[in-house]
C-alpha cells in the first residue's frame, strides 16, 4: 500500500495520477478516506476496527492485483485549532489514529503540500 496525505485541496489526487499513473475510479485507488472515517464516527461505529479491517482488505486486494499496490489518499485534518464540537473532535482523533495505522502498514508514505509530494517513508 502507498499512503498519500496532505491538507484539503493541496493537489493530492493530481500528484497520485501523475506519479503512479492511476485515474479516479480505478480499483487501485482509494480516495477521500477521511470521508469514510467521518461516517464511521458519525454512526457511532468503531473507526479503529474499521481501519484494521480496511488494511486487511487492501492487502487481499493487492494479492489479487498481482502485487500492484493500492494507493490510499486522505486529508490531514490535524493542523489548526482543536474543534469545539465533540463530534468534530472525535473525528479529528479517529482520522489521526487511522493515518498512523496506514503509515505503519504502507510501503511508501507521501505528504503533499502545494502540489508537491515528498516521500517521508
Amino acid at each position: 500500500m502507498i499512503f498519500v496525505f496532505g491538507g484539503a485541496y493541496q493537489g493530492k489526487r493530481e500528484f497520485v495520477e501523475n506519479t503512479f499513473n492511476i485515474q479516479e475510479g480505478e480499483e487501485r485507488l482509494i480516495d477521500n478516506l477521511n470521508d469514510w472515517i467521518r461516517n464511521l464516527v458519525e454512526d457511532g461505529r468503531d473507526s479503529d476496527s474499521g481501519v484494521d479491517a480496511l488494511i486487511l482488505d487492501i492487502k487481499e486486494r493487492e494479492e489479487r492485483l498481482d502485487g500492484k499496490e493500492i494507493v490510499v489518499i486522505m486529508d490531514d485534518i490535524s493542523q489548526g485549532l482543536v474543534p469545539m464540537d465533540a463530534l468534530d473532535r472525535a473525528f479529528r482523533e479517529a482520522n489521526g489514529r487511522a493515518m498512523i495505522k496506514l503509515a505503519k502498514h504502507a510501503t511508501k508514505v507521501y505528504r503533499v503540500f502545494c502540489g508537491i509530494g515528498v516521500q517521508i517513508k
